[in-house]
Order: C-alpha cells, then structure tokens, then sequence
C-alpha cells in the first residue's frame, strides 16, 4: 500500500515537472528570440542613425551639388569610417542601382542578383521619413531602410542590414544547453522526491506496522509521536483512536462481566428452587411465585440495557416542544405518588424547550424514585426548575442519607450500587439511564450530597437560541 503511494507520489511529481519542462522549452526559445531581436533593432537603429547624422553634416554639400557624384563621394567617406558589428552590412543604392556595401562581400540573399536588392533598388516612397525596420526571407535577415532625399526626390537609400543566422545557431545552442540541464536536474530531482516521499512516509509505514500487529484483546501499542504537520496529526488521531478503542472494550469487557453477574443471581435461584421444588402445592406456588418475580427482574434488567443501547441511536428522541412550568408541576404531581414524603414544589420556569418529553419523564421519575428509596417517611424531597442565561435547570432534591464521597465518582456507571449499608435493591442501571437520556439532550447532570444532609441531583437543558445546539 506504502510502495503506491509512494509510486502515485513519484509519478504526480514527475508528470507535473515534464509538464512545466514541456511549457518552459517554448517559453526559453521566445524569450531568446525576443531579446536577440531587440538587440538586433538596437543596433540596426543605431547604424542609421549614425548615417543621418553624418548626411546632416553634409546637406550643404548636397544642396549644391545636388547631382549623384556628390553623393556617391558623400556616401563613400561614409562607409570608408563605418565598422559595423559582425552579421551587420552597410548597403548603398543611388539612382535605383546598388553602389556599395560594408563589408564588400554580401550573403547571396542579398547580392546584386536576389530579389531583396531589387526591392530595395526599386524603392520609390517619399512618406517613409523615419527608418523603416522589417524584417524578411524567413526571418534569417532584419534591415532598417533610410531613403536619400534631395530636392524632395529620393536619390538613393541607405539600408542597416544583419543577418540571422549566426544568432539561432547561438540561441540554439543555449537552448540546447538548458534542455539539458533540466532534464539532468528533473532526473536529480526525481531521485531526491523517491527518497523525501519514502522519509516522509515513513510514520504511514509505521503506523500500518502497529495496525496490522494490534488484535482483538491487544491495544496497548502506540506510535512515537515526534515532529508536525498532517502526517503526525494523522498518528497523533490513530493514538487517540486506539485510546479510545481500549477504554471502549476495557468498558465492554466490565459491561459483561456485570451482566453475567447481574443474569447469574436470578438465573441461580430460579434452578436451585426449581431442582428444590417438592410435590406440595404450597411448596410449588411458592417457588413459582419466587421464579416469576425473578424472571421479572431479569426482564427490568434487559429492558434496561436495551435502552441504554438505544440512546446512542440517532432516532432515541422524539422531540416535541415541552412548556417547562407545565412539565415541572406534571412531574411534582406523578412524583408525589411513588411514596409517602413531603413534597415541595419550589419553583417553576418559564421557558420552553424542544425535547422528548416522555424520555426526560423517565429520567426525572428515576430520580424521584431514589430520592423515595433513601429519605425516611417523614422526609422531605423538593423539585423545582429554573432557567439560566443558556441552560434549563431541573432538579430533585432531598434530605435523606446522602452519599459517600468515594462513591460520587462511580455514581453515573453502570450496576453500581455504593456501599452504603441502606442500598435498595435494583440493577444499578437507573442513574446510568438518567445521564444516557440528559446527554441525548446535548445537556449534563450533576450531584450534590453530604452524608446525612441529602442529596441534590440537577439537570441542565440547553435552551432553543444556543449556537452551539443542533435541533
């Protein structure tokens, strides 16, 4: 799995740099071009210029002797002093007919005979008053053209040429140099990329190793964490994965072996009395009645863990709107019936809340029902509800035995019962199903309790307008 990975990584990275070699080749080769032929336009422009400022110091002889001998003496003291740069020739035409060049050996595109020559021969545009750059045969020539003009008659025309030739071969061969150290760079690069992704890939490796080594009842191992970025944030997400994988069977593994503890009792006095059981129908009722009433808590006890198992379903609530006054005083009036206390209704808010309703009935009934189990006949339990800036606060609250210190952290898992010697009988499920339905509720609980004083159990609710809160 690692190998294509890292042969995707490598194949990526080699595609896009073939890509960019293949877009930087052309884009090199135009911008070699382009930067010659600037220098070459420089250049030829500066040629003619040169020659205008030379045939503006001699105008006067021109004017005077306005005939073609002048002009041919004029035009050779000219190029006689004229040193052009290499691949660049000086030409000369007066009276329609080539006169002289610099250097005097011209390539044959441009000799006497070539067409080039006979358009330039034949040259006859008195609008043309800046020097006429173009370039011809192929691009392999550029030539800045400057008319002679005597008498507002073209006499001659004087014409900067350069030829190409030489400059593709140089510019060629740069670009031939550069392919070829891109290329050996792509190659290098390449290379460095298979051994950066292998180093980088390597806590992906590991962290196969420990996947493929951990096993139903093994998960102590964890990846050493070292370093940053998405690689370790990945392990550091797997090491609390397994973190949490392990607490979850640790609480499984307890979850069953108190469920076969729980099962084991009942199951235990229903076969003991069973192989017991005589042929006296007195004898036999009782020992049916025993049976019965212990397969009934067996019943409470699956009923319970079935609930429990559904409250980490999506569909465990159905809400509807709950009017909180209301449903305060309908709990105070179903509570007063689970036994003979003192009941007290202390406040009542007034808000409302989307909820389920029958489920935050079970779970308050649960309370109330401890709180019956551990206060005296004559004892009093208060309930009443309150709203805060975000939360909904109900509570059950009574002055009975309270409860241990070392007992309020253990008070919400599940079969746990205390140590106090007054404990009801009961599966230790209840307060483990009022957190479950609280917690559905995006909301929490907690106790409050000191031995002999009472106990104080309250729910918070979150209001509709919290952001926080998906409803």
């Amino acid at each position: 799995m690692l190998w294509q990975a890292r042969s995707q990584i490598l194949l990526w990275y080699a595609s896009l740099m073939l890509i960019f070699t293949g877009i930087a080749i052309p884009i090199v080769y135009q911008l070699v071009f382009h930067q010659v032929n600037i220098r070459v336009k420089e250049d030829l422009k500066k040629e003619v210029e040169n020659f205008e400022e030379f045939l503006v110091e001699h105008s006067n002889d021109l004017q005077n002797d306005p005939n073609s001998t002048q002009l041919e003496t004029i035009l050779d003291k000219f190029l006689s002093q004229s040193n052009p740069e290499d691949d660049n020739y000086l030409i000369t035409i007066v009276n329609n007919r080539f006169y002289r060049s610099v250097p005097g050996f011209l390539p044959k595109e441009i000799q006497k005979e070539s067409a080039l020559m006979k358009t330039w021969t034949e040259f006859n545009n008195l609008s043309i008053t800046q020097p006429k750059q173009l370039n011809s045969y192929l691009d392999y020539f550029q030539y800045s053209l400057k008319p002679i003009i005597i008498n507002d008659k073209i006499a001659g025309v004087f014409i900067a040429v350069h030829y190409n030739v030489g400059e593709r071969e140089e510019a060629f061969e740069i670009l031939l140099i550069f392919i070829q150290v891109l290329f050996v760079g792509l190659i290098f690069a390449i290379i460095l990329a298979w051994v950066a992704s292998g180093r980088i890939l390597k806590p992906l490796k590991s962290l196969t190793k420990v996947a493929n080594e951990i096993g139903q009842f093994d998960l102590n191992q964890r990846l050493a964490l070292e370093g940053s970025g998405e690689i370790y944030d990945l392990i550091n997400t797997f090491n609390k994965m397994l973190n949490r994988l392990e607490n979850a069977f640790e609480s499984q593994r307890h979850f069953l072996n108190d469920i076969c503890h729980e099962l084991r009792t009942p199951i235990t006095i229903i076969q003991g009395h069973l192989e017991l059981m005589g042929d006296d129908p007195q004898e036999q009722e009782e020992t049916i009645t025993l049976v019965l009433d212990e397969i009934e808590r067996m019943n409470r006890l699956v009923n319970d863990l079935v609930l429990l198992a559904k409250s980490e379903r999506p569909d465990f609530l159905q809400k509807e709107v709950i009017n909180i006054p209301a449903f305060t005083e309908e709990i105070y009036h179903k509570a007063m019936g689970l036994g003979s206390r003192q009941w007290l209704l202390e406040n009542k808010a007034t808000a409302k809340i989307i909820g389920d309703r029958q489920r935050l009935t079970q779970a308050l009934m649960n309370l109330a029902q401890n709180a019956v189990q551990h206060t005296k006949e004559n004892g009093t339990i208060i309930i009443g509800s309150h709203q805060d800036r975000n939360d909904i606060q109900i509570w059950i609250k009574d002055n009975g035995n309270g409860i241990e210190d070392e007992d309020k952290e253990y008070l919400f898992e599940r079969f746990f019962q205390g140590n106090s010697e007054d404990k009801m009988e009961g599966s230790g499920l209840g307060l483990s199903i009022v957190k479950a339905i609280v917690e559905a509720h995006q909301g929490s609980i907690e106790c409050v309790s000191q031995v002999d004083q009472g106990s104080k159990f309250t729910i918070f609710l979150p209001t509709n307008d919290r952001p926080d809160i998906d409803y």
